[in-house]
């Protein structure tokens, strides 16, 4: 919120980014994500903003350290899903132009 309300007052754009590198990924920390997505978009109104930064008409969303060795995964095809929804099967307004910070 914060964020969002000094991008708007100072007209700098912005964008949410989480960061999992170094974290082990299972269903719940999935559902967590996902879940924590739905509020800012629902209860923070962050997609609703002006300044978010938007990508082919969809707001950008930044995952740091998917394909890090250091996040173990225990559900690789649930992870696949996950990228999915956000891209694809979630309701319309939470749909994101996702992308992800890989190891090189």
């Amino acid at each position: 919120r914060n964020v969002k309300n000094a991008a708007q007052r100072t007209g700098r754009a912005f964008a949410v980014s989480y960061d999992i590198a170094g974290t082990k990924i299972d269903n719940d920390s999935l559902d967590d994500l996902k879940a924590d997505w739905m509020r800012l978009v629902d209860e923070e109104g962050m997609t609703s903003s002006g300044r978010y930064i938007r990508e082919n008409g969809r707001p950008v969303l930044h995952i740091w350290g998917i394909g890090f060795k250091s996040v173990k995964v225990d559900d690789t095809q649930r992870l696949a899903g996950f990228i999915d929804w956000f891209q694809n099967s979630a309701p319309e307004k939470y749909r994101v132009f996702l992308v992800g910070g890989v190891p090189s």
